[in-house]
């Protein structure tokens, strides 16, 4: 009988913890298996926190200096943050937050097609990171390791 039937999970306490070290809304929250909770404020400042709410890493600029946040992907296996900003994909070692490079377009041609980024992703070999940008609904590929663009494709229009 579903009505019998016990609950899957339960909660034993607070749900939602609030982030006070963001100076700007939250766009996005996931998890990290060793350093918690990641969020990435608007105004590109990426921070890691444990689960009392301690700030552990903190990246003020991980969007790039003066550039809002549009995207983010954690890779738990490189110990990579990718965070999107106007001015291409910064990549970041999350330990040492150590900017690892920036993925930016071949030609200054396609700099226009980098200028929102909708979505960051590692696939999950976590030897690629995709990303689509709102310009011609491009998808472009690149190797997570290199920092290379591997393969780049548009909707056609």
């Amino acid at each position: 009988d579903a009505e019998d039937a016990a609950p899957i999970l339960t909660a034993q306490g607070l749900l939602v913890m609030e982030h006070y070290n963001c100076k700007s809304p939250v766009q996005i929250i996931q998890w990290h298996p060793i350093l918690g909770i990641f969020s990435l404020g608007r105004d590109g400042a990426a921070l890691f926190a444990d689960s009392s709410g301690r700030v552990t890493v903190r990246i003020d600029v991980a969007a790039g200096r003066g550039a809002f946040a549009s995207a983010a992907d954690l890779s738990p296996e490189n110990e990579q943050v990718a965070v999107a900003g106007q001015r291409g994909i910064h990549i970041w070692q999350c330990f040492s937050q150590l900017r690892l490079g920036v993925l930016t377009p071949p030609t200054q041609e396609d700099l226009r097609a980098t200028a929102i980024v909708l979505t960051v992703k590692y696939l999950p070999s976590q030897r690629f990171l995709l990303s689509a940008h709102e310009w011609g609904g491009e998808v472009r590929i690149w190797d997570a390791l290199t920092l290379e663009l591997v393969h780049c494709a548009c909707v056609p229009g």
